[in-house]
Order: C-alpha cells, then sequence, then structure tokens
C-alpha cells in the first residue's frame, strides 16, 4: 500500500525522444524533482519484463540510473515491455509500464506525479501512458496482495481468504472491448485480465470467457507475450488447446514467430507439453526437433533459463523414458511416516496406487488433493491406496494435514539422496504435481497430466468399474 509522505507532490518529468537514427534508438532524459522544484536523489533502474514479469520487474533490471541531482539519461536500443522502476528513500516504488513494440520517430514527454496515488500525466499523442500506469498500479496492487495472503496461508497451512477480484475483472475487461482505447492500453489490460490473482476467486480456469477478446489482440509478433515473464500468456496458451479439436495454431505461431528468445524457447516447451497430453505424435517430434536445432545449446538463453528446459526436454523427448504407460514402474523402496514397515514396488505388487509427488507450496497440487481424498474413499476398500512423495520438512507436511487436507494415506519419509534418486527414476524434474498410476500388475496406467482429476478419475472408474 501506497502512503503519503508528504502534503506536497512530488514530480519527475521525462521526456523520451524517440531518435531517427538508422538503429532507431529511443533517448530518455529525465528529471525526478518536487513541486517547489526541487531535485529529488533517487535510483531509476531500467527493466525488462521477459525475465521476472509485471509483479516484481526491478528484478529484470538492465541497467540502472543514479540521478543525485534529479538528473537521469538513457538510450533504449530494441522494443520490448519496459518498466522504469523508481526508487528512493523519499519517495513511494513506482512502476511504470512502457511498451516498446515499434520504433518511431517522436518524443513522449511525460510528468509523473507522485502521490498517495501516483499518476501520470502525457502530451498527446502519448496520453495512454497515463492509463497504462493505472492499469498496471490496479492490477499490481490487488496481486501482491493475493501473494501476501497466500504466503500467510502457507506458512500458517491454513486455507488462504478469497480475494473478490470480480470488480477489477469487470475494469479490464470493459478497457479490452471498448475499441477507441489506445491498442496497447487494451494489450495491457488484457494480459492481467488472463492472469489469476493468487487467492483471487477467478482461476485461470475461469477466465476462458476472455480467451476470444484477449487472443484477437494480441498477434504472435507482440512482445506482450513477454509481460509475465519469459513463459507470458501460459493461461491463454493453454486455453488454446481447450477446444475440440486443438490444433495449437496460435502456440506454434507464437514458437517460430515471436521477437523474444525466451518466448519462443518457453512456448516451444509448451508444445512439449501440450503435444504429449493430446498425444499428437507428429508436433511432438516436431517440438522436440526444433529444440534440439534451436534451444538444447543456444548461448544466449541464461544458465537458469538453459537448464530448466533442458530437463523439461529430456523428459518430454528421450527415446529412453521410464514413465511410460505401459511399462513397468521403476523399482523403489522407502521408509514412511508413521510406520516401521518401509513401503516397496514389489510390497505392492497387487494393488491399484497412486504416487504422488507434491509440495505444499504448490497450487495446482493442492487443487488436486480433494479430488484425489475423494477417490481415495470411494476405492480404498478395493485396494486403492495412494502415497504421497514430498521433501519438505515432517511439521510442514504435518501442519498442512492438520490445518488443511488430512490425506490419510501412506507419506514417504525420505532423505535428501534418496528425493533425488527417485526424481530421476520417475523423470520428475523438480516439476509438481507429478503423479503416476501403476496397476495391480506393476505396470503404469497413466502418469502426469493423465492421473489427474478427471481423467484420474475416469481411469480409477475404468479399473475398479468391474469390481
Amino acid at each position: 500500500m501506497i502512503t503519503m509522505i508528504s502534503r506536497y507532490c512530488l514530480i519527475i518529468v521525462v521526456v523520451m525522444l524517440v531518435s531517427a537514427s538508422l538503429y532507431g534508438q529511443i533517448h530518455i532524459i529525465g528529471s525526478l524533482a518536487d513541486n517547489r522544484n526541487k531535485s529529488v536523489n533517487a535510483n531509476v533502474l531500467v527493466c525488462l519484463s521477459d525475465s521476472h514479469g509485471f509483479a516484481f520487474p526491478e528484478y529484470g533490471a538492465i541497467d540502472t540510473l543514479n540521478a543525485p541531482e534529479g538528473q537521469f539519461r538513457y538510450v533504449l536500443g530494441r522494443p520490448g515491455i519496459y518498466f522504469l522502476c523508481i526508487r528512493s528513500g523519499q519517495l513511494p516504488s513506482i512502476n511504470i509500464p512502457l511498451p516498446v513494440e515499434v520504433l518511431s520517430k517522436d518524443t513522449m514527454r511525460l510528468t509523473i506525479i507522485i502521490d498517495s496515488i501516483p499518476t501520470v500525466q502525457a502530451l498527446p499523442p502519448y496520453q495512454y501512458v497515463g492509463e497504462l500506469h493505472s492499469i498496471h498500479r490496479r492490477f499490481h496492487q490487488m496481486f501482491i496482495e493475493g501473494l501476501k495472503n497466500d504466503d500467510i496461508a502457507h506458512q500458517e497451512q491454513k486455507d488462504p481468504a478469497k480475494l473478490n477480484d470480480s470488480a477489477l475483472r469487470k475494469y479490464l475487461y470493459n478497457i479490452v472491448i471498448n475499441r477507441s482505447n489506445h491498442i496497447l492500453i487494451r494489450r495491457l489490460a488484457g494480459n492481467y485480465l488472463t492472469i489469476a490473482i493468487p487467492t483471487g476467486r477467478h482461476s485461470w480456469k475461469q477466465l476462458h470467457t476472455y480467451k476470444n477478446a484477449v487472443i484477437a489482440l494480441l498477434p504472435e509478433t507482440s512482445y506482450f507475450w513477454s509481460m509475465d515473464g519469459a513463459n507470458g500468456g501460459y493461461a491463454l496458451k493453454q486455453l488454446d488447446t481447450t477446444e475440440k479439436h486443438p490444433d495449437f495454431a496460435l502456440l506454434r505461431r507464437i514458437a517460430h514467430k515471436n521477437p523474444v528468445l525466451s518466448v519462443r524457447a518457453y512456448t516451444n516447451m509448451d508444445l512439449l507439453f501440450f503435444a504429449q497430453q493430446h498425444g499428437k505424435k507428429r508436433l511432438l517430434a516436431e517440438a522436440c526437433s526444433d529444440y534440439r536445432k534451436n534451444y538444447l545449446h543456444n548461448p544466449n538463453l541464461n544458465n537458469e533459463t538453459r537448464g530448466f528446459l533442458n530437463d523439461i526436454f529430456a523428459r518430454q523427448c528421450s527415446d529412453k523414458k521410464s514413465i511410460v504407460v505401459g511399462k513397468n514402474v521403476p523399482e523403489f523402496s522407502f521408509n514412511v511416516h508413521h510406520s516401521d514397515v518401509p513401503v516397496s514396488s514389489r510390497s505392492l505388487h497387487g494393488k491399484v496406487y497412486l504416487l504422488d509427488f507434491w509440495t505444499t507450496g504448490c497450487g495446482s497440487c493442492i487443487r488436486e488433493i480433494p479430488i484425489i481424498e475423494e477417490l481415495y474413499h470411494r476405492y480404498k476398500a478395493q485396494g486403492f491406496t495412494v502415497i504421497s512423495l514430498n521433501n519438505e520438512p515432517a511439521e510442514i507436511i504435518n501442519a498442512f494435514r492438520k490445518n488443511r487436507y488430512k490425506m490419510p494415506w501412506i507419506h514417504a519419509k525420505l532423505t535428501p539422496q534418496e528425493w533425488t534418486q527417485l526424481q530421476k527414476a520417475f523423470e520428475t524434474y523438480s516439476t509438481f504435481p507429478n503423479p503416476i498410476l501403476v496397476g495391480e500388475n506393476g505396470a503404469i496406467l497413466a502418469a502426469r497430466e493423465g492421473a489427474m482429476g478427471n481423467d484420474l478419475k475416469k481411469k480409477l472408474a475404468e479399473v475398479f468399474g468391474g469390481k
């Protein structure tokens, strides 16, 4: 929450000069002052959204400008979704979105008034920048409130208080459908419209009603696909696969045509997931081939991103995968909580069981638990059981089971070495939830998305239907 710091406003004047040079550089000249024309010391971070997204844009800073006399200059040399992040001990933090999709010759004059509610004013034809800041500030404030709610609930292992984001959704949707709004205003509102607020009443699946209106605003070449970080627009991408005959056209266009390397790489990863989920063998082979060619050893991806994506690639594209429907489950043996008797693949032979890799901080895992509990109680008399695998401390898991869900089945008690070995054997690569359904004969019946939600219900009904 932003608080009043004085009775007078602080005014920051920014002049953006768009160069007519061959390289299309944007010159930013800014001055920071209060309404008495006194210079204000501050740091101005120039940030790109494609690393950490809109929530904490300062973590995506590509440069830091010191303004000891209230003056700063900077040159932008390429398009992208930028933020000016203003930080000072005297000022509330301010993040101003500056989407630059096309470089053009012009001068943009901005006046940023820092008050209890900061405002941004711009001379025509760039008055839309003020509205961009207003949209961001309103969405960001509720998003951060949701993160705090979620963090408190996680610490206390209780269900979080739900935020009513209905008014925010209506506000954003009205901006999107108003064709008189500047296209950048509509694109920003559209992006936020399909991002779920942590602990908000609207999950991303409930946002599918906005899909067509938003996708129509975002060509595959838009830099706005990086607004929520490298894998921005994930909800839209997944919603695009929920039609009766998904053709993945949107994802394929983004993967091949988006100008941001990390967006293309992560979209290719999404294609790997969705192609496998929907049984699209040709598309899976195509995505694996593209990944080998363009991303596997690409030095322009940072080490963290490349390492994560390479793990996904190894799981999805390897010719020697262990977790495949019809194959025998890898052998395992480990101790469990509240019992002196270890559990192993041999001791479970003759039972139908679900191995569920999860964590208490995984929202998707938690959404699956009520479904698993329902199925456990329905089929346990027929021999069905569940084994949950989690490497968090016992006190965290126990608090979760006491305050949120009982999860009245077997819980593995793993050493760090055992956890690492199991992740490797079961090809989880630290992605959760990661359920694997195993049949009486030890063969894998379903895995990953196929062992979740309605798919899990259908598979168990098929297994136990005749008993």
